[in-house]
């Protein structure tokens, strides 16, 4: 009776002991798995920079996890051919020098892009992929590249507030051919009328004149044999 006693009360703390050992293994590995999950944050609205300054892609880890041995992988079109890859705590390859990475904030859980000396060529939709080695998430950033001076336009702002283009005052200024040829016409057309009247009123005063003022005197002529 004591044996038997003996071999259950064995048997249930060899079964209590195998459920603890499960419960703990199961919290272990829930515990890695949470301890790697994460998000790559990037931002909403594309990202503008002028032609010859640094510009940051900004894409950062969250929660902010350690990203020094994580595989952060930047790329445009294709994620076999990078624009830069960072992988066994170092950069493997870079298409551009001008492309890097913030090192010393990779433990931050930052893997933001850094391009020095922005060109209009680097105008691109970039992506941004960081691997763990259990979880593989990835953003994109929009970058533009806009040129300083191009296409001036000139205004003039009246005492109304009001603004008026110069160039299209300009060009309301300056007379058209048509407009000069009209012109033109319109003189011809004064000068002929002015001869037509001149010739009238001259036709007229020299009937109204009597004889000897101007006018012209009829002889009537005999024949005196």
């Amino acid at each position: 009776m004591w044996r038997v006693e003996r071999k259950q009360s064995e048997s249930t703390m060899n079964l209590q002991m195998r459920w603890t050992l499960l419960i703990l293994l199961f919290l272990h590995n829930t515990d890695i798995s949470w301890a790697d999950s994460f998000i790559v944050v990037g931002p909403s609205k594309p990202v503008v920079t002028y032609v010859g300054e640094d510009v940051v892609l900004p894409a950062s880890l969250s929660p902010a996890l350690n990203a020094e041995a994580f595989e952060v992988r930047w790329f445009t079109t294709d994620i076999r051919t990078p624009e830069l890859l960072y992988t066994n705590y170092n950069i493997r390859i870079q298409s551009d020098t001008r492309r890097t990475l913030s090192l010393d904030n990779l433990k931050n859980g930052n893997v933001s892009l850094i391009i020095r000396n922005v060109r209009v060529s680097d105008e691109q939709l970039y992506r941004c992929n960081v691997y763990s080695g259990q979880t593989e998430e990835e953003t994109q950033v929009s970058l533009t590249v806009e040129v300083l001076g191009a296409q001036p336009s000139i205004s003039m702002s009246s005492t109304e507030g009001q603004k008026t283009d110069w160039s299209a005052a300009r060009r309301r200024e300056t007379p058209t051919r048509s407009h000069l040829e009209g012109h033109e016409w319109g003189r011809r057309d004064v000068t002929v009328h002015n001869k037509v009247r001149a010739g009238l009123r001259g036709s007229s005063e020299s009937e109204q004149r009597p004889p000897g003022e101007g006018g012209v005197q009829r002889v009537q002529l005999s024949d005196e044999k």
